[in-house]
């Protein structure tokens, strides 16, 4: 999407510009005030599928497939808590094309690589993980963990 008209950058301004993170709901920019984004661009993104109507109102909110394709900016906001999170997965060599989006997602949430299939992060996005993960179709090959580091101090010990 990110080379569609500048459809992506539509979608970010209207996030940055709606403020909330959670359920989106979004106002449709006026097109006298704001020349820089089209009617048809707006338009592209309904039939798209990122953006729906909230009942007849001049409101949209992001749809998985919007959130999905932003990503980046919904975790921009977003503090550290205390808590790590951690994903690790099992998925097939058959599924590898999804295993492959699942962990440039997972980098697009600020997830670093611990090894190939266990990732970790210290950023509360449960949420959009779980999407990511329902949205590919792996959730029996995908755990997701949430607890607190515990600092050990070992110590090295020379045998004489």
């Amino acid at each position: 999407m990110k080379n569609s008209r500048g459809a992506y950058k539509m979608l970010v301004w209207m996030i940055r510009s709606a403020g909330a993170i959670q359920d989106l709901i979004i106002k449709k920019p006026d097109f006298d005030l704001n020349k820089k984004w089209s009617k048809r661009t707006f338009q592209y993104l309904q039939r798209a599928g990122y953006i729906k109507r909230v009942g007849r109102s001049n409101s949209f909110y992001l749809t998985d497939i919007g959130k999905i394709n932003t990503l980046h900016e919904l975790v921009k906001k977003r503090k550290p808590d205390g808590k790590i999170r951690a994903v690790i997965f099992d998925i097939p060599e058959k599924l590898k094309v999804k295993r492959n989006a699942l962990r440039y997602h997972l980098a697009e949430l600020g997830f670093k690589m611990e090894q190939k299939s266990v990732w970790s992060s210290k950023i509360p996005c449960e949420d959009l993980v779980k999407l990511v993960i329902e949205y590919h179709g792996l959730g029996k090959f995908t755990a997701l963990i949430v607890g607190k580091v515990l600092q050990l101090n070992v110590r090295s010990h020379a045998v004489v």
